[in-house]
């Protein structure tokens, strides 16, 4: 578990040197006291060396056991003269730190429980968790509260490293920079940018991913569906109709002898012919409504994607929910002319409008998800991506029918009058 953070440790940048540290500390793990040791040997910043004495010490602690010799990697790794001098570096250093430690009186500000202290040790494991995770904005809230709990954890050498950790400073400024309420507050805003701004990256980087290959694949197959689930519906029809029209005690025998050619009428081609305009007209509706939620998504509301990301994602959540709806359809035509259950009618009806309602929840949620904004927005979306369809059809309607009732009354006064 350790071997990340052990390559962390030669990293250039000292931010993620000291991540890698104030997380071997708490691995209570004794094979990180080592590198902890060459850390404290032979990295260039003194405040890092310091953090890992005080780590290597924390962890003999959490384990309970006395520390191994100290040895040095690389090429002198073999020296015992250089494990020696290391070993009584290391002993020196923790004994002047002892002793500036009780040469130093406790100033006790207050009287602390040991639940209260305890509850602090627990924020602090905290913060240093959400400072491992990158959430630097939660981990300070954590070291406030476990400095509001304790006052006298400041004196803590642990609490003091992951307060640098989190903060960038170190010592006791690092406190002062907690206690600061309009430094905090202001680190809390920076943080949550940085993070937001993370978040952002990442989702980009996810939905560049997506190819217009996986779009149309998607495509393809919402077409498919749409043309084999209007044929069954057009088949369980025409035998629907053909049961009916055999009952001579539900009909009269003209009405059944209308229903026979209007059966008659009916042939495979013809299914075949309106499948294919109901898959086509379909995938060019749910194309438009696609490009409509991408329009106001990223225009008003500020959402960040790509389009091909959002018709990936519509098509995919269409296709998982076509069949059910077909099904139910052909299950309401069967019932409503073949069996003329009503009762079953009614019920399959209501089934299908909580899907298509389920549905369109879901859409507002994949909105959300594919631009990176709250789930109001993602809702706010897709309401303004139908208004803003509707009023494109009604200008579209009105333009083609203006234009059908110009060209009729120009011919109209083009006839000559008797």
């Amino acid at each position: 578990m350790i071997e990340t953070y052990v390559k962390q440790l030669k990293s250039n940048d000292a931010a993620r040197r000291r991540e890698a540290i104030i997380a071997l500390g708490k691995s209570n793990d004794r094979a990180a006291l080592q590198p902890l040791a060459e850390v404290y040997k032979n990295d260039p910043e003194p405040a890092l060396r310091e953090l890992a004495l005080k780590a290597g010490r924390y962890l003999r602690q959490q384990t309970q056991q006395e520390p191994p010799p100290v040895q040095q990697v690389g090429a002198a790794a073999s020296s015992s003269s250089a494990s020696s001098r290391l070993k009584e570096e290391l002993a020196s250093y923790e004994a002047e730190d002892t002793a500036k430690a009780s040469a130093i009186p406790v100033q006790r500000r207050h009287v602390v429980t040991q639940a209260d202290i305890d509850r602090s040790k627990s924020y602090l494991d905290e913060a240093l968790s959400h400072n491992m995770n990158g959430d630097n904005a939660r981990a300070l809230k954590a070291l406030r509260k476990a400095l509001e709990l304790n006052p006298d954890i400041k004196d803590d050498g642990f609490f003091v490293s992951v307060a640098g950790a989190v903060t960038g400073d170190t010592g006791q400024a690092a406190i002062n920079f907690i206690l600061d309420q309009a430094q905090a507050k202001e680190f809390l805003k920076e943080s949550k940018r940085q993070q937001k701004s993370v978040q952002t990256a990442m989702h980009l980087e996810t939905a560049e991913k997506s190819r217009w290959s996986g779009v149309t694949l998607e495509l393809a197959v919402f077409v498919l569906i749409n043309v084999f689930g209007t044929l069954i519906m057009f088949f369980v029809f025409t035998e629907s109709i053909s049961s009916l029209s055999t009952d001579s005690d539900m009909i009269s025998a003209r009405q059944a002898g209308e229903l026979r050619s209007m059966v008659a009428s009916f042939s495979l081609v013809t299914g075949l012919i309106v499948g294919l305009i109901s898959g086509v007209g379909s995938a060019v509706n749910l194309f438009l409504q696609g490009a409509a939620i991408h329009f106001v998504a990223t225009t008003l509301f500020g959402g960040k994607g790509t389009i091909r990301f959002m018709l990936d994602k519509l098509f995919g959540l269409y296709n998982k929910r076509l069949p059910l709806l077909y099904a139910l359809l052909v299950a309401s035509v069967w019932v409503t002319i073949g069996a003329g259950s009503p009762i079953f009618t009614v019920l399959i009806g209501f089934i299908t409008s909580l899907i298509g309602l389920q549905i369109l929840f879901k859409a507002s949620s994949l909105t959300s998800q594919a631009y990176n904004f709250s789930a109001g927005s993602g809702c706010l979306t897709n309401i303004f991506a139908f208004g803003f369809l509707w009023v494109i059809s009604m200008v579209v309607g009105y333009v083609l029918s203006s234009a059908f009732l110009g060209s009729f009354l120009s011919g109209m006064s083009n006839l000559p009058l008797s």
